[in-house]
């Protein structure tokens, strides 16, 4: 049986619509797990752990 590798997707957005649009986009390319993140700020303070 293959292994299967889910890719991720991050988008910052702050626009819930915009977010909906972009996640059901991406999802209908491939399978991708999408991910949401509202401002830059929160992508620094979690890569610095």
């Amino acid at each position: 049986m293959p292994l299967v590798s889910m890719k991720s997707i991050l988008i910052v957005e702050d626009d819930l619509i915009n977010f909906r649009v972009a996640s059901k986009i991406f999802t209908k390319c491939g399978d991708l797990d999408v991910k949401r993140i509202e401002n830059i700020e929160e992508i620094i303070k979690n890569t610095q752990r």
